[in-house]
């Protein structure tokens, strides 16, 4: 392949030498493109290079590449050396001979020896391979008589007994293997940053389980612990720094024999490797047991650990304890994933206390409001200056109304989606069971027609039931996702209004599947409005909770209208249901903070108020009420299409 030696003279200065050099390097090139492996490329090419006329027909040669794990530059291809002269050559550029020299100095350099047989190679180049200054590998090869000059030692490239043509040439062809190197470096890291991204995207799929803390935790460890490429002793534990004094509690733990579980279950700070992580907020790495491995027994095989602290602004949380393999390599690649690990469990460790804290509030301010709504109404009659603190209690209600509407909204859809998932996975089980059974009956040459149908049958059904599960959830979920986020954002934005309508009770799906009752929208398919799409949310969400909590007895099948049409520059919006109506003596009080007709029962008397100022106050529109009892209560909401 490449060979020159029969068409050309071995001189390089003659006309059919430069052509065959020429030729060299086109196909290299070529080589450099093709579809086989990176070894296969660089041994084509190193076969290239020694075809060269003034290079040995004995020739030899090498060519280096960085390896990340161990960061030393190791034999990638050959040609014409033997094992043990291979296992001879020490890790570059830790090794002080030429090929060191040539990696330290990130230039080339060239070696001529003397004596021997002529037909042996008499002189040896060590070209860098190299992208800007920085080492990707090394080119050894050894040349012929015409290379090698009189003198002892390192000649440099400058030397004038170093041909700038030959020179060029490898430089050429070390060029030609940096733009392997580098697409093998990137192929490297793309797949290496696909395997990270896809264990933090699991990682984070977890958060959206409704599972605890621990068992969050513990499906954190099973994932990272069944990384092949970073350990195959597959133990490990997850601690979380809690109580006070502060201590290491083991929350997730894999592998784990009884006797080693019960000393490490709660770890001192600063105790063991990672008591000294907790302590020092820093990765801790051993290779295998040392003195800073306090907890030891009888017994115990040699390991090494890879320790991770769990941190948010610079506050420890916790740490991940992960083994390895005894003499286990440390690498920038390993730890990276490790971090990100780390760093997306402080994110969720946070979420997860930061909830558990705002429940606790919740409840305590429910607790408070219930008190204070007493003390207002009472100092309300007795002094006007009390009508300053009433308006300051009326915005912590408020918010705390939302907070908690939105909260039964994510409590209600995620349950809502356990079951279409449940479906899909069910019927994807057995899908995979009847595709096995048919292959295996293929394979045994047993399979009739019967069971190909009966097959085809059970594929058909349990696909239309995956697909349409799936579907039904990816509606459920992009309800959730376009309401929630609206209703805590409140930003202006053009939208339909009847699909955002169809959302809205498609998110409330929860609390109406509970009734009998039927909700209808009726509404233009192409009416837009440029407005604030949470405030609607928040009115239609207001309305229909009123509906559900006052208009209909227990059992009572009902019928609710959202309408909408068009007039001019605005738009009008009825909300309708034929429920038990609103007495007279009502009507006027419906839109007062505090007024309800059930409270004790669900009602906090804040709902419509708060609908009456999302209408009046932030979409600058208008409501009223309308009802007779016993048969229909009417709300007509005008507002201006664009604000």
């Amino acid at each position: 392949m490449g060979n020159c030696e029969e068409s050309t003279p071995k001189e390089a200065g003659m006309p059919n030498a430069h052509l065959c050099i020429q030729n060299i390097i086109n196909q290299m090139l070529r080589a450099s493109l093709s579809q086989v492996s990176t070894q296969e490329q660089l041994s084509q090419i190193l076969k290239l290079i020694i075809s060269a006329p003034w290079i040995s027909p004995a020739a030899r040669g090498r060519i280096y590449l960085y390896d990340k794990r161990t960061r030393m530059l190791r034999v990638s291809a050959h040609v014409n050396y033997t094992m043990e002269e291979l296992d001879a050559c020490p890790p570059i550029p830790s090794a002080e001979c030429l090929c060191g020299t040539s990696a330290g100095t990130r230039d080339i350099v060239f070696m001529p020896t003397t004596g021997g047989d002529n037909a042996q190679p008499c002189g040896h180049y060590c070209v860098p391979i190299k992208s800007n200054d920085r080492l990707l590998g090394l080119l050894g090869v050894y040349v012929g008589q015409a290379s090698c000059d009189d003198g002892q030692g390192i000649t440099e490239r400058t030397d004038p007994s170093v041909p700038f043509e030959r020179e060029m040439f490898l430089k050429i062809a070390a060029n030609t293997i940096a733009g392997i190197a580098l697409r093998k470096e990137a192929h490297e890291n793309l797949t290496g940053n696909y395997l990270i991204q896809d264990v933090i995207n699991k990682i984070l799929h977890l958060s959206l389980e409704s599972i605890s803390l621990k068992e969050h935790l513990q499906k954190t460890l099973d994932i990272i612990s069944n990384v092949s490429w970073l350990s195959n002793k597959y133990t490990g534990s997850i601690f979380l720094v809690e109580g006070s004094p502060e201590v290491l509690v083991m929350k997730a733990h894999r592998g784990f024999p009884l006797n080693l579980h019960s000393v490490c279950s709660l770890l001192p700070l600063g105790k063991c490797l990672c008591g000294l992580c907790a302590l020092t907020g820093k990765i801790i790495f051993r290779s295998t047991i040392d003195d800073d491995h306090e907890v030891k027994y009888d017994g115990m095989r040699d390991h090494g650990h890879y320790c991770i602290p769990i941190k948010s602004k610079g506050q420890v949380l916790g740490v991940i304890n992960l083994y390895v393999r005894r003499g286990h390599t440390r690498t920038h690649e390993e730890e990276d994933f490790l971090v990100s690990v780390a760093n997306t469990l402080a994110g969720i460790v946070e979420r997860k206390r930061t909830e558990d804290e705002l429940k606790k509030h919740h409840d305590q301010l429910e607790e408070i409001v219930r008190e204070r709504t007493d003390e207002l109404t009472i100092a309300c009659n007795k002094a006007i200056d009390a009508n300053e603190e009433l308006k300051e209690s009326h915005e912590m209600l408020i918010h705390a109304e939302k907070m908690a509407s939105l909260g039964q909204l994510v409590a209600g859809v995620a349950h809502e989606i356990n079951t279409p998932i449940g479906i899909a996975v069910t019927s994807a089980s057995h899908l995979e069971l009847a595709t096995k059974k048919i292959a295996a009956m293929f394979y045994d040459k047993q399979i009739t027609r019967t069971d190909l149908e009966k097959y085809i049958s059970v594929a058909r059904e349990d696909s239309d039931l995956i697909v349409k599960n799936l579907f039904r959830a990816g509606d459920l979920i992009r309800s959730f996702k376009m309401v929630s986020a609206d209703q805590t954002s409140w930003e202006k934005r053009q939208f339909n209004l009847k699909s955002y309508l169809n959302d809205i009770v498609m998110s409330l799906r929860p609390q109406l599947r509970t009734t009998p009752h039927v909700v209808t929208i009726n509404c233009d398919d192409g009416l837009e409005l440029n407005s604030y799409p949470g405030a609607f949310a928040q009115i239609i969400t207001n309305l229909l909770m009123n509906s559900l909590l006052h208009a209909y007895d227990e059992g009572k099948k009902g019928t609710i209208l959202i309408e909408a049409v068009p007039l001019e520059d605005e738009v009008v919006l009825r909300y309708k249901d034929d429920g038990k109506g609103i007495p007279e003596g009502n009507i006027k009080k419906i839109f007062d903070p505090f007024f309800t007709t059930k409270r004790g029962q669900g009602g906090s008397g804040l709902g419509l108020y708060i609908t009456f100022n999302i209408v009046t106050q932030t979409l600058k529109g208008s409501i009223i009420c309308e009802s007779e009892v016993g048969k229909i209560t009417v709300f007509t909401v005008t507002l201006p299409s664009v604000l």
